[in-house]
Parts: C-alpha cells; structure tokens; sequence
C-alpha cells in the first residue's frame, strides 16, 4: 500500500496491530484491532488509538480462479488539511490506487496476497 511505513502485529496478541504512515507529507500513526477474520473471506478492523478508522475487506470467490475484492472504509479526517484532502478524493483515489496494486499483485502467475 502506497504511503504505508510499517505495520507491526502485536507480539501478544495477532488480533492488534500498530499502523504507521505517511499521508500527504504528514505521517500518522494508529494502533487498531482485527474484530473479525475469516481466513481468505473477510477482514474486519477498527482503530483503538491514533487516527480514527475502521472498514472491513471481504474476497467473494466468482470462478475457482476469480474473485470480487470489496472494501467499506470510514475514517475521521484530522484537521483542515485532511478535511480538505478528502473533500477533493485524495483519500479515495489513494485507496483505489492501492486496491489495483493489490489486484496486479495477486494476479501475476504464482503470486500470494500475503
């Protein structure tokens, strides 16, 4: 994912997870929770510290080798900055554009999402 510096899982505890990133110039940092997964089926999170968002992304299996990827993401945009990033799609774009990447990935013969 573009823009993405680290994601670190928890040692403890696989279902947390601290998130560190740089967005627009600005760099962010959330911890979140994984509140539910069903393997290679859905993945639901929320923050719990730090920038505020949460989403889930669900794989619907179309043909043995297709599949539909759909993500519902909501954040809270932080300050006026962010504000007016979102109010002109810089959000949405970012997040389509890493969508494709993702697809482009797990499309190349032999390719793993992980």
């Amino acid at each position: 994912m573009e823009g993405v510096v680290s994601v670190r899982r928890d040692p403890l505890d696989d279902r947390h997870l601290h998130w560190e990133a740089e967005i627009a110039g600005a760099r962010r940092e959330w911890d979140a929770r994984i509140t539910e997964e069903s393997e290679n089926q859905r993945v639901a999170w929320c923050s719990t510290d730090g920038t505020p968002n949460a989403g889930v992304v669900t794989f619907h299996r179309l043909t043995p080798d297709r599949c539909k990827v759909m993500l519902q993401m909501e954040y809270e945009p932080e300050g006026p900055l962010d504000a007016a990033g979102d109010r002109m799609g810089l959000v949405r774009r970012r997040v389509r554009g890493d969508l494709a990447r993702f697809r482009d990935r797990v499309e190349k013969p032999g390719a793993s999402a992980r």
